[in-house]
């Protein structure tokens, strides 16, 4: 929603916070796979990238312009380097502005050689099956840093434990809890893409790209690499706790050490935080939530007034005037971005109501009242300050002349 119109002449201007935030993200949500026939597609991934999406533009007020969504066959091995590749050269951004990478669908792990040690690699699977190595993944974000700064948070709805496919069934239940990890036998490994990524970093880089690790960013992951990362009811448990809290708590009061403490408990999974920057609130406090004030009930129909067609429950008492504009929404949309209406105060304002007259156009009848709020979103009229002196108050003949 585009912040309410308001005239020169206005008194006061009501704004749900900055014009635009400086943050800028990558989401990735794989619901769907090219080929599933030795495993289960997903059903919440989809919907997580999405909710992330809406809080990110409703709640921090992020430009769509300024998110990257990658949703099932678009989010394709090379797409999502691509898309990681781009965050580090994009001249919008400024060195220590917000980023956000979160990735939902599948996992896995493999054991490889790796600097001519045999260890063990975790992955994520993007929707062609040809899975990204942490490593790849860490050299990216370094390359990220390197060019934009440390304030980088990464999130990982997704589980790097192969047995969580084993005995795994298929099930039309929307409900029945899902794993999300592939089997390492079923993903496309190619080491010859990887070092071909590698070798187009360092040439973009004059001095030579530094090993970070996670000195370049702090990492939230749904699980330990020994878990299983589920989904139910359509979303992931870890997704969805870590956005109920977001929408709890500002991230200008949220540390990174705190999240894991603060969360909803996880029955089976163990969310990771990872990092140096624990102390730091979540997106270095660069993000702020959109201001909402007070927030009223609405009651329908004319009230003593026959010219009203609805009443808000603020009056005189609450610095209400004639004239005073109000938009309605329906308290059950949080987010408080979508008004239902508008309307505007009328005479006569009574100490904690006040009558009012909806738009031409605008119309309620459809909406359940209990639901419904009133925000204001211009002043009215400026009124004189009303004071009552009782007569043998010692200071009465001092106010008399002053006025």
């Amino acid at each position: 929603m585009s912040e309410p119109q308001t005239d020169d002449n206005s008194a006061t201007q009501w704004h749900h916070g900055p014009i635009t935030s400086r943050l800028f993200a990558l989401i990735i949500g794989i619901n769907t796979y090219d080929d599933s026939k030795y495993f289960f597609n997903l059903r919440g991934a989809r919907a997580d990238a999405l909710r992330l999406k809406a809080y990110l533009e409703e709640s921090l007020l992020v430009p769509e312009t300024h998110i990257k969504l990658l949703l099932d066959k678009q989010a394709s091995r090379q797409k999502i380097l691509e898309t990681l590749e781009e965050l580090a050269n994009d001249k919008r951004i400024v060195r220590d502005d917000p980023l956000l990478i979160f990735f939902a669908g599948h996992g896995t792990e493999i054991e490889d050689v790796v600097d001519g040690e045999k260890s063990k690699i975790q992955m994520i699977v993007p929707a062609d099956y040809i899975a990204i190595p942490d490593f790849i993944i860490g050299r990216l974000l370094d390359y990220i840093a390197d060019n934009k700064g440390n304030n980088i948070t990464v999130i990982f709805d997704c589980c790097n434990s192969a047995s969580g496919t084993r005995g795994s069934i298929v099930t039309s239940n929307p409900s029945a809890p899902l794993t999300r990890a592939i089997d390492p036998s079923h993903v496309k490994y190619k080491k010859d893409l990887d070092q071909v990524l590698l070798r187009r970093i360092r040439r973009a880089t004059q001095d030579g790209l530094r090993k970070l690790g996670v000195q370049s960013h702090m990492l939230l992951a749904a699980c330990q690499s020994s878990e299983e990362a589920r989904e139910k009811n359509g979303f992931g448990v870890f997704s969805s706790a870590l956005l109920n809290l977001f929408k709890a708590k500002p991230p200008t009061i949220l540390r990174y050490c705190d999240i894991l403490d603060q969360m909803d408990v996880i029955l089976g999974q163990n969310p990771q935080c990872q990092g140096p920057f624990q102390d730091r609130m979540l997106f270095d406090g660069k993000c702020k939530t959109r201001s909402i004030k007070s927030k009223f009930k609405v009651q329908t129909g004319p009230f003593r007034d026959p010219m009203s067609n609805m009443t808000i429950h603020a009056g005189s008492a609450h610095g209400v005037t004639n004239g005073a504009v109000f938009e309605v929404y329906d308290s059950v949309d949080a987010s408080f971005t979508r008004p239902l209406a508008r309307a505007t105060v009328q005479p006569v304002i009574r100490a904690f109501c006040s009558p009012a007259i909806l738009d031409p156009g605008h119309s309620l009848h459809k909406y359940d009242s209990k639901t419904l709020v009133a925000i204001q979103v211009r002043s009215g009229e400026k009124e004189a300050l009303r004071l009552y002196v009782p007569p043998g108050d010692p200071f009465r003949k001092i106010y008399s002349d002053a006025i």
